[in-house]
């Protein structure tokens, strides 16, 4: 899976220095479309290694 620490770093470390409300609410919905985009891939990953090993979803 695609390693998205530096993300999560870079977006921690401007949130903490953001200094205005606007700023702030932009790279806390920075954060969370983030997580939420690792969570989607995690799944995504998940149900394609089940079909893999599934035979019911083999196709000849």
């Amino acid at each position: 899976m695609i390693e998205n620490r530096w993300q999560e770093e870079w977006l921690a470390k401007w949130l903490k220095g953001a200094k205005d409300y606007p700023t702030r609410a932009l790279l806390w919905q920075a954060v969370r479309l983030n997580q939420e985009q690792k969570q989607r891939l995690q799944q995504v990953s998940n149900q394609l290694d089940g079909q893999i090993w599934s035979p019911k979803e083999w196709r000849s």
